[in-house]
């Protein structure tokens, strides 16, 4: 089960809210607002009301112990910026940038599956399986070379020594 919550127009540089974000990934609710609250950083008060509002949902919405759930993700999207001016010399302005964030958290039980691509069914698991099933083989007019240099009785070849392709690629303006 997934519980969700966000924290829409936080005036604050996303850039500093995910220094604080990054550390709850995969922690315990109860463990992360534990940390929260004895975190230095700014971004920690807004993030620990936004994970107690998650919590909050759990329980009421969805019937769920607090002690069952862990942060399965939180994305700190950048929102609008507010563009102001400082006075410079000579008469000139220089521009400041107000930004703003939109945090999205996602709790999950336990028992659930963390993986982000198992649920969305992305493909990327036969991606995944049909790399490991490719053959790590090169294709040459003397017959097939591994990525490692080595043809099929385990010898390595002249052409995947040292000074060989690899060489030559990397260093082409030069004589060799």
């Amino acid at each position: 089960m997934e519980v969700r919550a966000e924290l829409n127009y936080l005036r604050m540089s996303p850039r500093k809210v995910r220094l604080v974000a990054s550390l709850m990934k995969g922690m315990d609710a109860r463990r992360a607002e534990l940390e929260l609250r004895h975190l230095p950083k700014r971004a920690a008060r807004p993030l620990a009301k936004l994970l107690a509002s998650a919590i909050a949902n759990a329980k009421h919405n969805f019937e769920l112990a607090a002690e069952d759930l862990i942060v399965r993700s939180i994305v700190v999207n950048e929102g609008p910026t507010l563009k102001r001016m400082m006075p410079r010399a000579m008469g000139r302005g220089a521009a400041i940038r107000k930004r703003m964030s939109h945090v999205k958290l996602v709790l999950a039980t336990k028992g659930e599956d963390m993986r982000p691509d198992a649920s969305k069914g992305s493909g990327a698991r036969e991606k995944i399986a049909a790399r490991e099933a490719a053959p790590h083989e090169i294709k040459t007019g003397s017959g097939t070379v591994s990525r490692h240099g080595r043809d099929e009785a385990g010898e390595l070849k002249k052409s995947a020594k040292r000074g060989g392709i690899f060489t030559r690629r990397m260093f082409q303006r030069k004589a060799i």
